[in-house]
């Protein structure tokens, strides 16, 4: 289950995201570097955050050094149990604003991945 902070967050970025890949109007000379930053730190940070809070690993037996004695009996490992939630990537066009040739732009559908996100039940 998502707290509701983490889930506000995601929104937040959603929008971030939304705003990069439409292009960065109005900054001068590096557009394209800018955007592409912009865009790979946000897509490490929901890596990331996925791989924080979309594994549940529950510890379902405790384990044990083995005994030693003269004679020696095997140890055991500890068991563990895990969920993982999925995530569904799709497609869907929008516009955006993409650069011409001869250093003009014009508007383009292009398709952009779109993620949803299911928790582990629990």
């Amino acid at each position: 289950m998502f707290p509701k902070k983490l889930l506000e967050q995601f929104r937040e970025w959603n929008v971030a995201l939304s705003i990069a890949s439409r292009g960065l109007n109005g900054l001068e000379g590096n557009n394209m570097k800018t955007s592409t930053a912009v865009i790979g730190g946000l897509a490490a940070i929901v890596v990331i955050a996925i791989g924080v809070y979309m594994v549940d690993i529950d510890q379902t037996e405790e384990g044990r050094l083995p005994n030693v004695d003269v004679s020696v009996e095997g140890g055991n490992l500890p068991e563990f149990e895990a969920k993982t939630g999925s995530v569904n990537v799709t497609k869907e066009e929008v516009d955006v604003t993409v650069p011409k040739v001869e250093v003009t732009t014009e508007e383009k559908t292009v398709t952009v991945p779109g993620v949803s996100i299911t928790p582990p039940s629990e």
